[in-house]
This record gives structure tokens, C-alpha cells and sequence, in this order.
């Protein structure tokens, strides 16, 4: 259950648009979210360490750290691609409305959004700045479709396994108190 209330409170961050609420629109979602990794992460967590014997406890830890550290790091890499690769087309789309001097503008903002977005460099006008907002407003929301989409697919993939685990255990146990023939 965990990773689909996860899931739910990532796909509640697709009301987000520039200039939203963060009391109202943030804040939610940020709390779904954190009660499916509470509800997630702990029983995770005993159920590794109690799956193996005293003395493989810290090796335990360790692999179950491990998996976690690498499956972040590849999420942030997939992710990133994901956002790069509808970014660059929102930006491709929004310079097809533009004129020359203007589309040429946003693409140099393109190359260091948050510069841009934050008037720190190049003296975007309003125009390219609004350009650079609506190509990552739709990036940012397919992440966090991706997100959903991952949560909610671990936490079905989960369900089917540990019902198959509790079926074969009980089944198992069933075989040991028949009398044998």
C-alpha cells in the first residue's frame, strides 16, 4: 500500500504550475508522499533484517543500503533523461512562435535554465523567460508521471509477491500435516 499512496502523492504535483501555492499545493503532496515511505520504508527495512540470521545482520544492512543507493542513483540518471529529452522539445516547440532574435535568445536561455529563470545571467526578456516556464512546466510533470508510474508498479509488483509467498508457505504448510499415504 505504501507505494501506491506514494504514487499518489507524486502525481498530486502535477497541479503545479509556475507560481503555485506552496501551502496549497506543495505541502499536500509532500505529506502523501511521506506517509507512503513511513508506511514503505520500516516494514522494508525488518523484513531484511529479520529474513537472515543475528550474525548476517550487518550484511544485510549493508546489501539492502546498497540497493537503495544504486536504484536512487539510477532513477536520478533516468529521470534526468526524461527531462532533458522533453525539455529539449518544448523548447524546439516554443521557438517555432518566436522570431529569429527571440528563438535565439531561448536557446541560449535553454542551456542554463535556472540561470535564466532567476534573471542571473543574459537579461532574458519576459517573453523568453515565459518560454523557458512552459517547456519545463510539461517536463517536470512527465517526471513525476514516471515517478508515479514506478511507485505504483513496485507496489503492485509487491502485492503479487507476497500474496505468491504466503500462498506457497501456506500450501507448504498444509503438505507437512497431511498423514502420508
Amino acid at each position: 500500500v505504501g507505494p501506491l499512496i506514494y504514487a499518489a502523492g507524486m502525481l498530486l504535483f502535477l497541479r503545479l504550475q509556475p507560481g503555485s501555492n506552496l501551502w496549497l499545493e506543495v505541502v499536500p503532496a509532500v505529506l502523501v508522499i511521506g506517509l507512503g515511505m513511513v508506511i514503505t520504508v520500516a516494514p522494508l527495512t525488518g523484513t531484511v533484517m529479520g529474513s537472515v540470521p543475528p550474525e548476517n545482520a550487518g550484511s544485510a544492512s549493508a546489501v539492502n543500503n546498497v540497493v537503495s543507493r544504486v536504484a536512487g542513483l539510477l532513477a536520478i540518471a533516468g529521470l534526468g533523461v526524461v527531462m532533458s529529452a522533453v525539455f529539449t522539445g518544448q523548447v524546439a516547440e516554443q521557438t517555432q512562435k518566436l522570431d529569429a532574435a527571440t528563438a535565439a535568445s531561448l536557446h541560449n536561455a535553454a542551456k542554463d535554465p535556472s540561470s535564466a529563470l532567476n534573471n542571473l545571467t543574459g537579461g532574458f526578456s519576459p517573453t523568453v523567460i515565459n518560454a523557458i516556464k512552459e517547456a519545463y512546466t510539461p517536463a517536470f510533470h512527465w517526471v513525476i508521471i514516471v515517478c508515479a508510474l514506478m511507485a505504483a508498479l513496485g507496489g503492485l509488483i509487491s502485492f503479487i509477491m507476497i500474496r505468491r509467498s504466503a500462498n506457497q508457505s501456506n500450501i507448504g504448510a498444509k503438505e507437512k500435516n497431511q498423514p502420508a499415504a
